[in-house]
């Protein structure tokens, strides 16, 4: 993403407490900075993409954090997937600062962020979004703009709830599949051609599950994350989200199961040790 920026013609300054993480940044033209608070000291924009809400929240307003050494005026961008309660925490706090917040969490995985073909669900200080629009869209194919803070959040955390069953469901049509004998390719030709069709199955079963390797895309323990949240939320307003729940437990399981690090798609792998039934090629 900070890629795209440089390509766009951005001067683009990071920081990452990963030292690789800031030499890959480098290879592709983004200038390093010494720390967070230098960072922000020199940025009219403040972008972060960390894997929480509370990380974002401590990064920005710990002390000793960024909102120390931004100016008013500027804007915060923080594009993770996370709480729209932590969300309208952080506005706030930085609207105490004269500083201006959106919410842009993001969708498309690894390779649309590459692609800056991303989907981006942005909400919060609209006037600050219409200035921060043409970044965005160096970012994204498509930009969203969805009201007030936390709208981007709660958006984003009922698309990865969604995504989630859509994993479950397929996972457990191909090892029924497979069970009864058909052709997994044949199988999943006739799914993407039908009703059943869905992101996971377009991209996650030939991509990853064929393949026999979930290493790369997005990571069981951060889908969990994504779904724990959304059933909080629903939680949180009384509405029930059966299967949304259900499905949570198989990116819990693979959490227990020490595989939280790889592709969500590796929850396939638990119907197959039950099942005695593998789905390959």
């Amino acid at each position: 993403m900070a890629a795209n920026l440089v390509k766009k013609g951005y001067e683009v300054t990071g920081y990452d407490i990963v030292a690789a993480n800031m030499e890959k940044a480098a290879a592709l033209g983004v200038k390093k900075g010494s720390g967070i608070k230098a960072v922000a000291a020199d940025s009219d924009i403040v972008i972060t993409m960390l894997p929480e809400s509370k990380d974002t929240k401590s990064a920005l307003l710990d002390p000793g954090g960024a909102a120390e050494a931004m100016r008013p005026g500027i804007t915060v961008i923080d594009m993770c997937t996370g709480s729209p309660t932590i969300a309208k925490e952080i506005a706030a706090a930085l609207a105490a600062k004269e500083i201006a917040y959106i919410d842009a969490p993001v969708s498309g995985g690894v390779a649309k962020a590459s692609e800056g073909t991303l989907s981006i669900i942005a909400s919060g200080d609209e006037q600050a979004y219409q200035t921060c629009l043409p970044l965005l869209q160096a970012m994204g194919e498509e930009v969203f703009y969805v009201g007030q803070t936390g709208n981007g959040q709660t958006i984003k955390l009922i698309n990865n709830m969604l995504t989630g069953i859509n994993l479950v469901g397929i996972c457990e049509g191909m090892v029924l599949g497979m069970k009864a004998g058909i052709d997994p390719r044949l199988l999943l030709q006739v799914i993407n051609s039908s009703s059943g069709e869905s992101y996971s199955s377009r991209v996650k079963m030939p991509g990853f599950v064929f393949k026999r390797n979930f290493n790369g895309g997005f990571k069981a323990r951060l889908q969990h994350k994504d779904m724990n949240l959304a059933t909080t939320l629903a939680r949180e307003l009384q509405v029930p989200v059966i299967m949304g729940a259900m499905a949570q437990q198989y990116f819990l399981a693979a959490l227990s199961g020490g595989r939280g690090e790889e592709d969500a798609s590796v929850i396939v792998t638990l119907l197959e040790s039950i099942t005695g039934t593998e789905v390959r090629l």
